[in-house]
């Protein structure tokens, strides 16, 4: 209550001292117009004040009517500009969205889809498929395909427990040795390490045409170092292809794969 009465008081205040003011400038014009121009004819000084008063008061309200309009416009167009800014933001934001989402479901289509079918075709093969195994890992990759994202829950098994079920899918194939630091805690590090261990084991047992591979999972503390040896034939020139792509977009482009002396490939990569 007593913040509207100030107000109020605050108002009448601003409106006595705008009338105040216009009243002494008519009243200095009058005198001095009658100063140069002696007495004006068919005015009396009362209406002459009256006359220029009024129109002073309405030539202010004009200008303070087109001066508010023209803020307006302004303030107007500044709200424009902040709007069309935040959706070009938006706009640049979904398209961020829909890329990563794309670049997500191609790394799980070429890493995870194309290890498991690896994995199915050498026991197939082999003859030593089992044919629950081989039916659910077709019906995962089915669903997928169809609905064009990966529907698996986010695995929050600890890191070791995850890379032992990818290990375990080449039992009796290739012999894997793992040397895992479990403080290796953090979903999105661990989705992206089992991602390129997956890619990795699929490279050197199709490209590479190793037997044995052993797994390095380091905790640097500003980030995570991955390491792949096999016993393969090393290393493949040509063109760079998806795998190279997937390495790029999961690491920065900060990776390398060399050729090691006692034969094979060294695949290293951090996240």
């Amino acid at each position: 209550m007593a913040a509207r009465s100030l107000r109020i008081t605050s108002a009448g205040v601003a409106w006595l001292s705008y009338i105040t003011v216009h009243i002494f400038l008519a009243a200095i014009i009058v005198a001095v117009s009658k100063q140069l121009f002696g007495d004006l004819q068919g005015f009396t000084d009362t209406s002459a004040f009256l006359v220029l008063f009024i129109w002073i008061l309405q030539t202010g309200y004009m200008t303070s009517f087109v001066a508010g309009a023209l803020a307006t416009r302004n303030e107007m167009r500044k709200q424009l500009q902040k709007l069309t800014e935040k959706l070009g933001i938006d706009t640049q934001v979904m398209k961020a969205r829909a890329q990563l989402t794309k670049r997500e479901i191609a790394n799980y289509l070429h890493s995870d889809v194309q290890n498991k079918l690896l994995s199915i075709a050498i026991r197939v093969e082999s003859g030593k498929a089992n044919l629950d195994m081989v039916s659910e890992e077709l019906t995962a990759i089915q669903r997928l395909l169809n609905t064009g994202t990966p529907l698996e829950p986010l695995d929050r098994r600890p890191i070791r427990a995850q890379l032992n079920s990818l290990i375990a899918r080449w039992n009796g194939f290739i012999q894997i040795d793992l040397e895992c630091d479990e403080s290796v805690s953090d979903q999105n590090n661990v989705k992206q390490i089992i991602l390129v261990v997956t890619e990795g084991l699929s490279n050197a047992v199709r490209h590479g045409l190793a037997s044995k591979v052993a797994i390095s999972v380091k905790n640097l503390g500003e980030g995570v170092l991955v390491e792949l040896r096999d016993n393969g034939i090393g290393p493949r020139s040509g063109t760079p292809g998806l795998g190279t792509r997937f390495f790029d977009s999961v690491s920065g482009s900060n990776w390398s794969i060399t050729q090691v002396e006692d034969g094979g490939s060294k695949l290293v990569v951090r996240l």
